[in-house]
């Protein structure tokens, strides 16, 4: 596992984008293979678990979980490769937002890894900075 970095957000989410992408809340088994297999993790979030998936065409393209305790956390997010670069992280992450804005939660957090530059250039693009 990377060495992780926290970036924190505050303030309400921007507007989902226009997109041929959608997102659905799970339940936690429907993402844990994937997590496990992408990330080699079992691990889940402090508090409640929020588990949300990205379609395309109506195939699971991505998939986010977002632990809702104390802090919110973006503790999970992942976009298959083949849909890198169409907005779909972008979607994801707004998405992820409002769910956590939903629950009341006004401050994000997230562990970013730095040495993954589309990870960092996506969080800022979205109002997250380095804490």
């Amino acid at each position: 596992m990377p060495d992780l970095k926290l970036m924190t957000r505050s303030g309400p989410p921007p507007a989902l984008p226009q997109t041929p992408y959608t997102v659905r809340r799970v339940n936690d088994a429907t993402i844990a293979p994937a997590i496990k297999q992408r990330f080699g993790s079992e691990a889940k979030p402090p508090g409640q678990v929020v588990s949300l998936q990205l379609m395309h065409g109506g195939q699971a393209v991505g998939f986010a979980q977002l632990g809702l305790g104390q802090v919110a956390q973006i503790a999970w997010m992942h976009v298959d490769r083949a849909h890198w670069g169409t907005g779909g992280a972008d979607h994801l992450a707004i998405a992820s937002l409002h769910e956590i804005h939903r629950a009341g939660y006004g401050d994000v957090h997230a562990l970013v890894d730095p040495s993954n530059a589309a990870s960092v250039k996506l969080a800022k693009r979205h109002g997250g900075s380095w804490a």
